[in-house]
């Protein structure tokens, strides 16, 4: 029954014909099955494995074990044999071979494990990440593989494979045989046992070295481009095509006066006026295009003061489509405010050469109607009616004299006689003139700060242009206030005389001059017209409007500079540098209080 159900034939038709035996061998087996019979003769016995071909065409494995029998003289008297059906075992053998051939073939490591951590099993990946040959990784455990402080990892994932089957992918530290470490992907499975064997558990690991080096590269090159990005003194915003704030640099935080996290998130629009506004939206449609420009834009400060910026945009493209700009965001409020100044500077040069060319031949014509006055005098001295009209003449021509004088300050066209001279003390003057003059309801303070107040110039001048700001104080307050004046020392402001002059060094520093009231400000437009000759904001008659235009000449003519603007809180704050001289008068003046009111 056994040979029917291997052999397909039955014993009978072997026992009938003797060399149907070798006829079931395949073909391809058959020699070599045939040639066993020299060594059965030989050894008496013989094992082999071949294959049968059936009567179906079904191919078989059989294991056989021949054995020959001899009588005492040493001859043959029988052959028997034991033939074992193999065939799914071979099947077996050559389905775990091909596993083995794909294992070694694969570029990632394969290993396999007993529950206890005894390696059963490595491919020569998994040997070769570790430095290592199969013959050393087999049947060690596997704590040879990590650090005392990668086991923990290890331990917990053994755990979560005993309880769940398996493990997610995971990143675990792997030590070589040399000592060196490096990170690898690895997923662990519990693998069941067969035919009574013990479960296992199966891992495979990817040595990720190059990724993490790639990586940590990626993220040294964005961290040396934030860095000097985060340190650029040019603003850098970034927006995608919906000009949605994507990223700005510190910069842009200090130019608008918001933090960076305000600003990410909300269209760039939001921080500038709608005239501006409709500017950058213009401009966005133009990146849209894939178009780059330079323009120039104001934004709107958190505490509502313009910011002047030039804008040097570029659209962002992946794979050929605009998916956003970005622009470098320079500072130009500073710039464009020198500039105003220079065209004021430049604007006030030419009108006070006009106006010196004005008085000098104004101021000739005076001088021969007040010889030819005095001269009337004389000859029509008892007739009183003549007498009072001449005086009327006189009075007028000295005032015009005086207009003359202003002018001629203005356009800088006077000699000074210039000597050191305590500022500190001018100030006491000015100061002790108003408090005898001004209305009581109006305060006089001083902040005289200044630990050199001593600068080169001409005591009269001076004391004239701080009595008229006095005076300019005084109108602007007519229901009361408080005036102050106070001194700092300073550094040169840029683009200042300081180099243009002959009278200071380079290096020279600078008294910080504030005269400062509460009275009701200038309107923003009028300020650019203040330092124009006969330009006034007082009623007809009530001003020539030469006060701070002969200020303006007097203070460019000793080295310095002098402003007019609001102050926060209101009223005006007129500021006037000097440049100090290096020794003070001879005399020393005495100690003054830092903060004296009355």
């Amino acid at each position: 029954e056994a040979v029917d159900k291997i052999y397909g034939r039955t014993a009978a038709a072997f026992r009938a014909d003797p060399g149907l035996w070798l006829e079931t061998v395949h073909p391809q087996d058959r020699k070599r099955v045939a040639a066993t019979d020299r060594t059965l003769r030989k050894k008496g016995h013989a094992s082999l494995r071949y294959r049968i071909l059936r009567p179906d065409g079904e191919v078989r494995w059989l294991h056989d074990n021949k054995r020959l029998l001899r009588d005492a003289r040493g001859t043959p008297i029988l052959m028997g044999g034991l033939a074992m059906d193999i065939t799914a075992a071979v099947a077996a053998e050559t389905s775990l071979g091909k596993f083995k051939f794909i294992a070694e073939q694969a570029p990632y490591g394969i290993a396999r494990m007993d529950t206890h951590g005894r390696v059963l099993y490595v491919n020569q990946a998994f040997a070769r990440m570790h430095g290592r040959t199969v013959a050393e990784v087999t049947g060690h455990h596997i704590s040879v593989f990590h650090t005392l402080e990668q086991m923990e990892t290890v331990k917990n994932n053994v755990r979560e494979v005993k309880s769940k089957g398996s493990t997610s992918m995971v990143e675990i530290g792997h030590v070589r045989k040399d000592g060196g470490t490096f990170p690898a992907l690895m997923s662990v499975w519990r693998v069941k046992g067969e035919k009574g064997e013990a479960p296992s558990i199966a891992a495979v690991a990817l040595d990720i070295s190059n990724l993490r080096q790639a990586e940590n590269a990626l993220r040294e090159s964005e961290e040396r481009y934030r860095t000097l990005i985060d340190h650029m003194q040019e603003g850098v915003w970034v927006i995608d095509r919906e000009a949605r704030t994507i990223y700005v640099n510190p910069a842009i935080a200090r130019l608008i006066g918001y933090r960076s996290e305000e600003i990410v998130g909300r269209l760039v629009f939001d921080f500038m006026d709608a005239r501006n506004a409709e500017i950058a939206k213009n401009q966005v449609r133009e990146r849209g295009k894939g178009i780059e420009s330079e323009y120039d834009l104001d934004f709107l400060r958190r505490d509502g003061t313009v910011v002047n910026a030039l804008l040097k945009t570029s659209p962002i493209l992946k794979q050929g489509v605009v998916v956003g700009s970005f622009a470098c965001i320079s500072d130009l409020t500073e710039k464009k405010k020198l500039e105003k100044n220079l065209r004021q500077q430049e604007r006030l040069s030419a009108i006070g050469q006009l106006a010196g060319g004005v008085a000098h031949d104004f101021n000739n014509q005076l001088t021969g109607l007040i010889a030819f006055v005095e001269l009337l005098k004389k000859r029509i001295r008892g007739d009183a009616t003549l007498e009072k009209y001449t005086g009327h003449i006189r009075t007028t021509a000295w005032k015009l004299a005086d207009l003359t004088k202003k002018l001629l300050a203005f356009s800088r066209q006077r000699t000074y006689e210039m000597k050191p001279l305590d500022l500190h003390r001018v100030i006491e003057e000015v100061v002790a003139i108003a408090e005898h003059t001004f209305d009581k309801r109006i305060e006089i303070a001083r902040d005289l700060a200044a630990p050199r107040p001593y600068v080169l110039g001409e005591a009269g001048s001076l004391e004239n242009v701080l009595l008229n700001l006095a005076l300019n104080a005084r109108d602007a307050m007519p229901e009361g206030g408080r005036l102050v004046f106070s001194t700092r020392e300073t550094d040169p402001p840029p683009g200042s005389q300081e180099a243009a002059s002959s009278l200071f060094p380079p290096g020279s520093r600078y008294l910080r001059l504030t005269v400062r009231d509460t009275g009701t400000g200038i309107a923003p437009k009028l300020l650019p017209l203040v330092f124009e000759p006969f330009f006034t904001t007082k009623a007809p008659g009530k001003g020539t409007g030469m006060g701070l235009s002969a200020a303006y000449g007097t203070i460019h003519s000793h080295g310095g500079e002098i402003a007019v603007e609001n102050g926060p809180d209101g009223g005006v704050v007129v500021t006037i540098l000097l440049p100090l001289a290096e020794a003070g008068p001879a005399a020393a003046p005495p100690a003054l209080p830092v903060e004296k009111s009355r």
